[in-house]
């Protein structure tokens, strides 16, 4: 009796453990001990490690502390990972000098200015973006920020970040109207720009040619029965309202750097021109009123408010001609990107978080946290309800029609 007794119990007791296990089948894996006998232990997460440098207002707790959101958000979306971040805070000069030094501590992933990109190619610090990431930067940039990210025609690096070049003025001086042309505001009033700063300068050496807008009919339409024919006036692919010997438009050939050095000089030794040899003068000038138009970043937006308040004019960057031709200042001539060490480990999740960090929600959060302007596509349409920037978001979108249409992004869960 006592031996059926303790049989049964023994029947029991490998019930209770058989449905124990079966519960907890997902988390365990079997194995085999030193003596051959199976065992079951925890199945461990993948674990990813990531370092991260970025500037120091994107790790600042005050505004937001947008890299590490970022990432944190990334994070919970892989619930079925560990991941843990490293994170460093240089300016895009510090860090490529940091990395070419010492390339064994190299970050993962970092910030780096588009005017370094030849050079952190060539020193094997920066990685090509193939296939989707790829295609993603190229269909979600104007073309003009998508080149930016370019080194001998393949993209390096996500843009995310672009600091415009406005024009501010004073509304009680010049119009509208006036602002787009350089001329007419040279003639008008005195106009403060940072010649001394080869970035500004270039918006000279980098100007594109200025396409006509189709005139619209009473009805508001351009004259084409769907009334939706593109009214872009400027175009990075920069193609002019001229056409060649078989009729098809002539593509923009770049200034000579003779002819606009030959131009900044005269520009330069006009009295109407003030050199604003350290971005205060403009400020000041404009506050004082022996200054009537002053060119700067738009990170200058909120000193310019403070000197002219209700009377503050913006504006994109105007037209001005030389050597018998209009041209477009280019209000963009750099932008900060994202970019991916060729030498980090588990290189497709590496590129999945640089991605992430570049997307059009990405860029309206950092928007949205400390002003910084976007340059994708979809996060620059958003922000066109700020109508003090519309002109310069424009030019960014390589759109002057504020009815130009995008593919939505999906939203995040």
């Amino acid at each position: 009796m006592k031996k059926r007794l303790f049989a049964m119990f023994l029947v029991l007791v490998m019930m209770t453990v058989a449905v124990a296990a079966c519960g907890k089948s997902g988390n365990k894996e079997s194995s085999k001990n030193k003596n051959g006998e199976e065992t079951e232990t925890e199945e461990a997460k993948p674990v990813y490690q990531f370092t991260i440098w970025g500037s120091k207002a994107d790790l600042s707790d005050e505004k937001g502390s947008w890299l590490k959101t970022r990432c944190d958000m990334f994070a919970a979306k892989h619930q079925d990972a560990e991941l843990e971040f490293k994170y460093a805070a240089y300016t895009e000069e510090k860090a490529a000098k940091k990395m070419e030094e010492n390339r064994e501590k190299a970050p993962d992933i970092f910030i780096f200015n588009s005017a370094q990109t030849a050079e952190l190619v060539e020193s094997r610090l920066l990685t090509r973006l193939w296939g989707e990431t790829e295609d993603y930067v190229l269909s979600s940039n104007a073309t003009s920020i998508g080149d930016l990210s370019k080194y001998a025609q393949k993209v390096y690096g996500i843009p995310v970040e672009a600091n415009p070049y406005v024009l501010y003025y004073d509304k009680r001086t010049l119009s509208q109207e006036d602002v787009q042309n350089l001329d007419t505001i040279l003639a008008k009033g005195v106009l403060a720009y940072p010649l001394d700063d080869e970035n500004y300068r270039n918006a000279f050496y980098q100007a594109q040619d200025v396409v006509e807008v189709p005139e619209q009919d009473e009805n508001g339409t351009d004259g084409t029965e769907d009334g939706t024919k593109d009214n872009t006036q400027t175009d990075d692919v920069a193609q002019d309202n001229t056409q060649s010997e078989n009729g098809e438009q002539k593509e923009s050939e770049p200034l000579a750097k003779e002819t606009v050095d030959a131009w900044l000089a005269t520009f330069r030794s006009n009295p109407q021109v003030l050199n604003d040899t350290d971005g205060n003068a403009g400020i000041t000038g404009l506050k004082d009123g022996t200054v009537q138009a002053a060119v700067q970043d738009a990170s200058a937006y909120d000193k310019m408010k403070e000197a002219l308040g209700e009377n503050l004019g913006v504006a994109a960057l105007p037209v001005f001609t030389i050597d018998g031709m209009t041209k477009q200042m280019k209000c963009v001539t750099e932008a900060k990107c994202i970019g991916v060490n060729p030498d980090c480990e588990n290189f497709e999740m590496t590129i999945a978080l640089a991605t992430y960090l570049g997307s059009a929600d990405s860029q309206q959060m950092h928007y949205d946290m400390s002003g910084v302007i976007p340059v994708n596509l979809s996060a620059v349409q958003t922000l066109r309800s700020d109508v003090e920037l519309a002109d310069v978001i424009a030019q960014i979108a390589d759109k002057e029609n504020p009815g130009w249409d995008l593919p939505e992004e999906e939203e995040e869960e």
